[in-house]
């Protein structure tokens, strides 16, 4: 694909370039951290289909993306069943997506590997469509408050992720015994920290507050801090694999989410530090942009694939040095084999 030879993306070309992670490190996918999950939609389901999000409320969900027939989700199928095994006694639950053109594929799949687990033929790609990637297999990680906390390759999906999840389960969904705590546990749940700490200061002076109140005040003052730390790790990673674009909105959410505590001000400083340099914004550009090209082009025609190739290629004229660019490629090369299928005028 063309490169720029202009004087800023020269300068891109020096800050942006990067040598490829490898498949298990990165979503190679749009960015939908944080996104409530859509519902999912398939033609048909085997086992039981599964229920709206809200019923999902209070559960972590995996949401794992396979072509039965194709060798790559066939060997992850064995890392799925691996985790589902794990986390079976934990309010953990695994659903299926095959994506496949035959129906016959997936039911010959789920005849012979049974796997314990609702499957949806996705055969129109309705759902996939909803959770976009460039790659299969793929899984993300929904949290017991419907948000996408995390997607990838199910090979870097660690314990630790799946436990924060189960562990906001005390916020998104507490017991009975949870009284006057319940604002503060919702606060939390939504990530509202500082209204969570100054609800939390309150139980800790209400005499009618029962130890269930008190816990979930002490969980909160635990969790801030530490959610901070994990919000900022990740944020400073793709700072460091300058993937400014989606650095920038990393901590874009950590400014709505830590604003009028402790650590509003580290994120402003950050934020500040970052837009000073001329590159920031302009990878950021370059990222919003490659969203709407993978996002909101129509795909249904083949001169609609047609445009959308060009209008990649043009894309990468302007921003074929910046991080994105893998992940633009590998948009082309999957709507390229889109368009072998759309019958010629």
């Amino acid at each position: 694909m063309r490169r720029a030879t202009s004087v800023l993306l020269a300068l891109a070309a020096f800050l942006c370039t990067f040598a490829p992670a490898p498949p298990s490190a990165r979503a190679e996918i749009v960015d939908r951290i944080d996104e409530s999950a859509p519902e999912l939609e398939c033609a048909k389901w085997f086992g039981d289909a599964p229920a709206k999000w809200e019923k999902f409320r209070g559960r972590v969900v995996v949401l794992h993306f396979s072509r039965p027939e194709v060798v790559t989700s066939r060997a992850a199928a064995g890392s799925l069943r691996d985790f589902a095994k794990k986390w079976a006694t934990k309010p953990v639950t695994v659903i299926e997506v095959a994506l496949s053109v035959e129906e016959a594929s997936v039911a010959a799949y789920v005849s012979r590997d049974a796997p314990p687990w609702p499957v949806g033929h996705d055969a129109a790609g309705a759902t996939a469509a909803k959770f976009p990637g460039t790659s299969v297999p793929r899984t993300y990680l929904i949290g017991p408050d419907g948000r996408i906390f995390w997607h990838a390759h199910i090979l870097a999906l660690t314990d630790a992720m799946v436990q924060e999840q189960l562990d906001r389960i005390a916020f998104v969904a507490p017991g009975p015994e949870v009284k006057l705590g319940k604002g503060c546990a919702r606060a939390a749940g939504d990530m509202r920290w500082a209204d969570a700490l100054a609800a939390a200061a309150k139980l800790e002076t209400d005499a009618k507050a029962s130890d269930a109140d008190r816990e979930i005040a002490r969980q909160v003052r635990a969790e801030v801090p530490r959610a901070f730390q994990v919000d900022l790790g990740r944020a400073e990673k793709l700072v460091t694999e300058r993937d400014y674009g989606l650095a920038w909105r990393r901590f874009e959410r950590m400014l709505v989410r830590f604003k009028g505590t402790v650590h509003e001000k580290a994120v402003q400083d950050r934020m500040a530090e970052l837009d000073a340099k001329e590159i920031v914004p302009f990878c950021r550009k370059g990222q919003d942009r490659l969203d709407d090209l993978m996002t909101k082009w129509p795909t249904r025609t083949r001169s609609d694939v047609e445009k959308l190739i060009v209008a990649i290629d043009e894309w990468d004229s302007l921003y074929g040095e910046t991080r994105p660019a893998e992940r633009a490629a590998k948009f082309r090369e999957e709507m390229t084999a889109l368009l072998a299928t759309k019958p010629k005028r």
